[in-house]
């Protein structure tokens, strides 16, 4: 259940609430003329998320929400906690003990539970609880910085895409209602402390030991080389030698014979133990110097991607790190862009609280920072600059250059109605302030 996407109708007709004459409506609307209809309407301007849903989605949300108030104050509880204790299962013991074969299935919960917040807060927001709608996106900030902690690479990225949605749920919480000084001031407090040390980046400290971990599992001990890849049965080597093992697939007979001596000769290929070790080790060192580096500073530097070093090498020689080596950069963007959003967001509370104060917008951010409004200046992660800033009528702009590298003014880049929030490689910056409209 995505925040930002409707219900899709053929769940819905699967659910006790909805009436025979909601379900007879909601299959006149799968109707392709109705749909048609529907496209070629120009789009209109809602208050909230909620204005998106049709009044049968918006029954089911509410519903939902109502279901789960025990789940969810037990959620909030947590998130309060100054630790985050989980213990870790592997998925299949059949598939051995593999470090790389962690059980993730508590994040669904992690995820459902935080979208279950984010929905929460829309209806309190709706229902005039704007403070207990702030109160649920902080929760969900809480939760999502616990999980950004040194742990598993999937799981620190679904803490920063917890953290986001509940800046943005913020954003759109302040452009819309009215805020007294002590509130803003409050708000932002909140927000400061969620990280009590700096915002956390990409840590690889698991998947170093899970690499090495499968090292130790895969490769015999002696032998040239310090020993060879072992032909194994589990989908984990079908899965790295799909294409190779895919072909014997069509094999009238002696499939299964044909199968074990294609994997065979495959892990003669493939590098050695030590070979492999040092290799892995050079790839995990540079992942390091890319995650201690803003996208401007790499781009600065023209550095070659860890994917481009990977690529460049045999592939069945190196079949073993093709296999387990996340696209390392484009991840390490994601931590930076979630940094900016939740510097941007504690820069715009103290930029409202300076306009009630002084009765106008300030000039500059240093402004902010040297009536002690603010800290440090929120990072652009495409520059080596802060986020600009600029002071516009009754309003202004805060905005980052984006993927472009680039400044283009604060103006989106937008395609079929769809706003690509850090731009596109050739223009476009990410525009945090003013908050765009619902439509």
């Amino acid at each position: 259940m995505d925040p930002d996407i409707a219900l899709d109708s053929e769940v819905i007709s699967l659910l006790d609430s909805v009436t025979q004459k909601e379900l007879k409506e909601i299959k006149r609307g799968i109707n392709a003329g109705v749909i048609k209809a529907w496209i070629d309407t120009p789009p209109v301007v809602v208050n909230s998320m909620l204005g998106y849903l049709l009044p049968f989605e918006k029954k089911l949300i509410v519903k939902w929400v109502e279901d789960n108030e025990s789940a969810w104050q037990e959620y909030v509880a947590g998130s309060s906690k100054s630790y985050c204790y989980n213990e870790y299962r592997y998925r299949d013991k059949e598939e051995g003990g593999f470090l790389w074969n962690i059980s993730w299935s508590h994040l669904i919960v992690v995820r459902q539970l935080s979208r279950l917040g984010v929905w929460r807060s829309r209806i309190d927001l709706e229902q005039g609880r704007t403070k207990q709608a702030l109160e649920d996106c902080i929760a969900v900030a809480r939760t999502g910085s616990h999980w950004q902690r040194k742990r598993t690479l999937i799981e620190q990225l679904i803490g920063m895409g917890i953290g986001s949605i509940a800046n943005d749920g913020i954003f759109h919480i302040v452009a819309n209602q009215r805020f007294s000084i002590t509130e803003l001031e409050q708000l932002q407090i909140q927000l400061s402390q969620i990280y009590q040390e700096d915002y956390p980046f990409m840590d690889m400290e698991y998947q170093k030991l899970a690499f090495l971990d499968v090292v130790q599992h895969s490769f015999t001990d002696g032998g040239p080389g310090g020993g060879h890849l072992i032909p194994r049965k589990e989908a984990f080597f079908d899965d790295m030698y799909e294409d190779v093992v895919g072909m014997t697939e069509d094999i009238p007979f002696g499939r299964g014979f044909f199968k074990n001596a294609t994997l065979t000769s495959m892990c003669l290929l493939h590098a050695r133990r030590d070979a492999t070790v040092e290799f892995g080790r050079q790839i995990y060192d540079k992942q390091d110097m890319v995650a201690s580096m803003s996208p401007y500073e790499r781009h600065k530097r023209n550095l070659i991607s860890t994917e481009e070093i990977i690529l460049s090498m045999p592939m069945y020689r190196y079949a073993l790190l093709y296999h387990l080596m996340p696209a390392v950069d484009r991840v390490s963007n994601s931590f930076y862009r979630g940094k900016a959003l939740h510097e941007a967001t504690i820069a715009t509370l103290a930029i409202q609280r300076w306009r009630l104060e002084k009765e106008e917008y300030p000039t500059t951010l240093d402004e902010l920072i040297e009536a002690g409004y603010l800290k440090e200046l929120p990072k652009d992660p495409y520059s080596d600059k802060a986020l600009i800033y600029k002071k516009i009528e009754d309003n202004f702009v805060l905005y980052s250059i984006g993927r472009n590298f680039k400044d283009d003014g604060g103006k989106v880049f937008e395609e079929h109605g769809d706003v690509q929030e850090w731009g596109t490689f050739e223009e476009g910056d990410a525009v945090f302030w003013p908050v765009a409209k619902l439509r």
